[in-house]
């Protein structure tokens, strides 16, 4: 073994995390003639508490491979309750119909949601300027329509608006992502197979970008930037063949 020189060392970064989510959810569905309609309803909270952003320890090795402590960096008698603390209460109400007339199935669907967010620290919750008791909310509408032109084929077209929230930590200049989104498509299967071929637009009012270091990004981790404008657009092909090397 060699010992590690006097300017090299092993840097042990801590880590602790805790996170919880609760939530509840109703669903109800009726008939009401050829409308099968779904009412929802759901309560959503999360909070992630990220503890040692600050803190380190540094070691040496020497000949025998016995590490020991050379230093600490950051403060140990703070570094809970100065833990980041970021949380979400989130309500959403929805509302799908389902319209069966001949070859036709039509689907409506609305969607509302109010958010809470909150950044902070643990000893004070919440405390973050500009990010406490924020509140966001959004409705989005959704509609399709499918055609059974016969037996194992099908005719459609989608429109749904998406939308994507931004997390606890951004403030009330980051907007949510949101985009308008269509599709239409043929689809056909039978015993021997399945083909589907679609055309997509997503027409995006906000982009959102995410600061990752897996993707390598050397800003703010985990930060959220607008992009603004931005268009994703294409074809998609897929065809499947059962029973290829049957017996």
């Amino acid at each position: 073994n060699t010992a590690m020189a006097t300017n090299e060392y092993i840097k042990r970064s801590m880590g602790h995390r805790d996170y919880g989510m609760t939530g509840v959810q109703f669903v109800v569905n009726h008939e009401l003639g050829n409308h099968s309609l779904e009412y929802g309803y759901r309560r959503h909270k999360d909070y992630r508490s990220r503890a040692d952003s600050g803190f380190s320890q540094r070691y040496t090795k020497d000949t025998n491979g016995t590490m020991s402590l050379l230093s600490e960096h950051g403060n140990d008698n703070s570094r809970f309750t100065d833990a980041e603390l970021k949380d979400t209460d989130a309500v959403s109400y929805h509302l799908k119909d389902t319209i069966t007339s001949g070859a036709f199935t039509h689907q409506l669907g609305i969607r509302h949601e109010d958010m809470e967010n909150n950044d902070g620290i643990n000893s004070a919750p919440g405390n973050q300027s500009g990010k406490k008791d924020l509140d966001r909310d959004a409705t989005m509408i959704a509609a399709s329509t499918v055609f059974r032109a016969g037996p194992g084929m099908q005719l459609y077209a989608s429109y749904n608006q998406g939308h994507s929230p931004v997390d606890a930590g951004s403030g009330a200049s980051v907007q949510p992502e949101e985009s308008d989104n269509y599709e239409v498509g043929f689809r056909k299967e039978s015993a021997g197979g399945f083909m589907e071929v679609i055309a997509f637009l997503n027409d995006y009012e906000q982009l959102n970008e995410t600061c990752l270091e897996a993707g390598g990004c050397t800003g703010s981790t985990g930060s959220t930037t607008n992009k603004g404008k931005a268009e994703v657009k294409g074809i998609e092909f897929q065809y499947r063949v059962n029973n290829l090397f049957a017996a």
